[in-house]
């Protein structure tokens, strides 16, 4: 039993207060019963009031009308909602989130019960927001591709799912686990075997004809991919036809961690590298192009400028991922509480936001987590306990594991560079400002010595997507401030760090 639940059966008498709206001809098309009990410091003519007041202020489509009714006993046919999930700790209106579910009801949904992604992908209606980028991204697809960039943690892999779920004739793939083109080979097949839609295509493929299907036995699935390995199939040409059927049938493909899928290419499979992107943008250059969305965590353009790929990429058009805007990030932390069974304040909210920063979901995500876990079942967030988990679970070592993807990550920089970029994120996070580009080339220059191993110049825009650098007027600055809070103290995250 939640904290709402527990609050609302000690409170005795009810009443019921509907909600119905109906079309231009006076017929019913829904309702909405919520239930209200007796409270210590508000009349139910008070709550009856603030709700009216509510219903009134609705945005509603043509020809839609709203109407309420107040019941002593609840209508035989309803199911009704208690009045609690609309209240703020104080046990004032949440007025925002009381208008978002009736207007989702009214739409013909159910209003959404948010779960906690920590470190995992954002799917369904636990995405929020982003519409703006999302529909920048389909302007882009109908007639080229995408790289979306944005600093790790960001939300890119929410945004490519989100995608996936929405825009018919597509085909995700995930390249993180990936090494080889043998690899990108079978991962690819896999995933066009997965769907009856996208099983088809390998139909039309030589190598691919006669394919098992997702219902097939492993060991079927096992016995076709041997079958390759004993006939010597060339993995990169199966690639490439593969990648053109996909264009000729007009599908759009998503390919998720692309960057550490090329970093991988390029330590063991060096000499396949050029071929592989001089024949994927060629395809995507093609009279019927296969439309492509590139996204890494790791950061795309750090391994395009440190091995000078630009010529296969430069076709693409670059999208960044902003961090979330104030009201999306005000509306996912107070979901975040309530769907953990937690009624929050407004307090509790802007405290979040305040410690996390520029409210990137990942942290804001993280840290509603921790607040939750930290105090008793029976407890109410307050905002202490906000600061005492963000201080002591994030910023303490228990909160290393939330800072894991950045350690093992730290392999995307040549050796030579590690020690540069250690030396920058430590003198920007001191800084705790903007720091003059001319500061940071002296720190950088200081660490690393007379080299031309690294350049500065090129070293500054990997960091700028990999750490949330920013760059304005010749000053450079640590957006995230969870990340700079990390560094002031001292995680030596990069291999040259002491």
């Amino acid at each position: 039993m939640d904290e709402i639940q527990r609050r609302d059966k000690k409170m005795k008498r009810t009443s019921y207060f509907e909600i119905y709206w109906i079309d231009a001809k006076g017929k019913m098309l829904g309702r909405y019963v919520i239930q209200l009990f007796q409270e210590e410091n508000v009349t139910f003519g008070g709550r009856i009031e603030e709700l009216t007041q509510e219903v009134r202020s609705v945005n509603l489509t043509d020809g839609i009308r709203l109407r309420t009714k107040v019941h002593m006993s609840c209508p035989s046919d309803a199911n009704p909602i208690p009045l609690g999930i609309y209240l703020w700790s104080d046990g004032r209106m949440n007025r925002n989130r009381f208008k978002r579910h009736l207007t989702c009801r009214i739409n013909g949904s159910e209003p959404h019960h948010f779960q906690m992604h920590t470190g995992i992908p954002v799917v369904g209606q636990d995405f929020v927001g982003r519409e703006n980028t999302f529909t920048q991204i389909i302007d882009i697809i109908r007639s080229g591709s995408c790289h979306l960039s944005a600093p790790r943690r960001y939300g890119k892999t929410s945004i490519l799912y989100r995608i996936e779920e929405v825009i018919t004739n597509t085909v995700f793939v995930d390249l993180c686990e990936v090494r080889s083109l043998n690899g990108f080979m079978r991962i690819l097949i896999r995933r066009l075997m997965a769907d009856p839609n996208t099983h088809t295509l390998l139909e039309q493929i030589d190598e691919t004809r006669n394919w098992p299907t997702t219902d097939s036995s492993n060991e079927a699935v096992s016995e076709a991919f041997k079958r390759f390995d004993r006939r010597g199939i060339n993995h990169g040409a199966l690639v490439q036809k593969m990648l053109q059927v996909l264009s000729e049938a007009g599908f759009v493909l998503l390919l998720d961690e692309f960057s550490i899928f090329l970093r991988s290419m390029l330590e063991d499979q060096p000499q396949a590298v050029g071929s592989f992107l001089r024949e994927l943008k060629q395809i995507r250059l093609a009279g019927k192009p296969l439309r492509c969305i590139f996204a890494g965590s790791a950061g795309l353009s750090a391994y395009i400028l440190f091995h000078k790929l630009e010529g296969y990429f430069d076709d693409l058009t670059v999208l960044e991922l902003p961090p979330l805007s104030t009201p999306e990030a005000e509306t996912l932390v107070e979901e975040l509480f309530y769907g953990a069974g937690k009624t929050p304040s407004p307090q509790v909210v802007s405290r979040v936001i305040e410690c996390i920063g520029a409210p990137i979901p990942y942290f804001l995500q993280t840290l509603v987590h921790e607040t939750v876990a930290q105090i008793r079942l029976e407890e109410t967030p307050e905002p202490e306990d906000v600061t005492r988990a963000y201080l002591e679970r994030l910023l303490g070592p228990t909160g290393n594991i939330f800072f894991r993807d950045f350690l093992l990550r730290e392999k995307a920089y040549p050796k030579a560079c590690r020690t540069g970029a250690s030396a920058i994120l430590h003198a920007l996070a001191e800084t705790q400002g903007p720091m003059a580009e001319e500061d940071l080339s002296v720190r950088f220059n200081a660490a690393v010595g007379n080299t031309e191993a690294c350049n500065f110049a090129d070293l500054m825009t990997c960091l700028q997507e990999d750490y949330d650098l920013i760059y304005e007027n010749n000053f450079w600055v640590m957006r995230s401030k969870v990340l700079a809070e990390r560094w002031r103290l001292g995680e030596p995250w990069l291999m040259g760090d002491k």
